[in-house]
């Protein structure tokens, strides 16, 4: 849909409603609000030791077939299967499972390990609402988190640690809820990583009306964005930040559950998040959502920022992801993400298709191809999509980038 509407299917609806209706308690919340500008912490650590949850769910104490991910395919699964879908070919079949509500799938690098988000049929508060499934290189199927509360488990990816670029990668997710702090104006959500004993809670210092809304990055990298829900849609509801604690010495405080750098501001309305190319390129939605007509797609190269972006594509043929058909944008390779075309997710939401073909956008010239890989929307068993990508095997650079083959503008 293009911006008709704010709120996705589903769980997206709950969460999305409940960080908007973050307006109407401004109001309610009157003067005693705190400064917008001025900073506080955004999450207090548990002082509980970490411990792995217990298994629960559809997909606890199963294996899979680890190993069978093949690199530069589309994953997605329908909530009883998990399929490799190549851009251009047949879908080939990895993994019959129990039915389950996949919420969201990320992969890791090349594919070894994966990570469903569960949802759970929860009845009451005290029951548990999703599971995080970590599908190991083993063949393993681990229950990493379980959220109750009815809080959500969002963004799963795969991430170096930017503090710890000779350690293992690492999970990290959001924790989110549906209610708005009075005190800080934030969404409640929690940015969380798996640590060598059980899951963690990641510390960040963040203004007031400001959350942590997803994580995107390119698999096993450590250069990373953090993406912000702010309470204000001034001049768009998201921030998009790199986490580079990576570059700052010993002396700067942060570790693996302290992120104590963020930087590169993007704002935009658009919530079908990052496509990072490689472990140095992304492409970013860039929209406001008054303003439909202007909707671009954006190339940033690490070190290359302050010249601005490179414009990949401008119009309105793009789907802005959110209303009542959500996907995500994917890369399609080193050179190419993936769109869904507004007109296609209009006819599936107006029940005049029952899916749409994923669309390739080359980075350099603007150019669609309709591949192959056919899209469905979320059903009964939900379902997502991912892409897999090779292992980011670079270490941080020590001279700075050509600049010179695009041409930049602003942002």
């Amino acid at each position: 849909m293009r911006a008709r509407s704010v709120l996705r299917i589903g769980r997206r609806d709950l969460v999305l409603a409940a960080a908007l209706l973050a307006l109407a308690s401004a109001c309610t919340a009157g003067a005693g609000a705190p400064d917008s500008g001025s900073p506080a912490p955004a999450v207090t650590p548990s002082d509980a030791a970490p411990r792995m949850p217990e298994p629960v769910g559809p997909l606890a104490g199963l294996t899979w077939p680890a190993g069978s991910v093949p690199e530069n395919v589309l994953l997605h699964d329908d909530g009883r299967r998990l399929w490799a879908v190549p851009l251009q070919g047949t879908p080939e079949l990895l993994w019959e499972h129990p039915p389950a509500r996949v919420y969201l799938i990320a992969a890791g690098p090349g594919g070894h390990q994966l990570a469903y988000s569960v949802e759970l049929p929860a009845r009451r508060a005290r029951d548990p609402s999703y599971v995080l499934y970590l599908l190991d290189r083993d063949g393993s199927v681990k229950t990493v988190d379980v959220t109750y509360e009815w809080r959500s488990i969002e963004s799963p990816v795969f991430l170096q640690p930017p503090t710890d670029l000779d350690g293992p990668v690492r999970l990290y997710w959001i924790r989110m809820g549906q209610e708005i702090s009075r005190e800080t104006g934030r969404l409640d959500s929690q940015v969380m990583v798996l640590g060598d004993e059980g899951p963690l809670p990641v510390e960040l210092t963040l203004r007031h009306e400001e959350a942590p809304f997803a994580i995107h990055g390119y698999p096993g990298s450590w250069l990373f964005h953090l993406a912000l829900f702010r309470r204000s849609d001034v001049p768009t509801r998201l921030e998009i930040l790199e986490v580079i604690d990576w570059a700052h010495g010993p002396e700067y405080e942060a570790s693996l559950s302290e992120w104590g750098r963020l930087d590169s501001p993007i704002n935009t309305d658009i919530y079908t998040g990052v496509a990072w190319l490689s472990p140095l390129e992304y492409v970013v939605p860039i929209a406001q959502r008054m303003y439909p007509d202007t909707y671009t797609l954006r190339l940033f190269r690490f070190n290359c920022e302050y010249y601005g972006s490179h414009v990949v594509y401008e119009g309105t043929r793009i789907d802005w992801g959110y209303a009542e058909q959500p996907w995500p944008l994917l890369p399609g390779g080193p050179d190419r993400v993936l769109v869904l075309l507004a007109e296609d997710v209009e006819r599936v939401a107006a029940g005049e298709a029952e899916g749409a073909p994923w669309y390739a956008v080359d980075i350099a010239t603007g150019r669609f191809t309709r591949t192959h890989a056919w899209w469905t929307p979320p059903g009964e068993l939900l379902g997502w999509w991912t892409f897999v990508q090779p292992p980011a095997e670079m270490d941080p650079p020590t001279t700075g980038p050509d600049c010179s083959d695009l041409t930049w503008t602003y942002p």
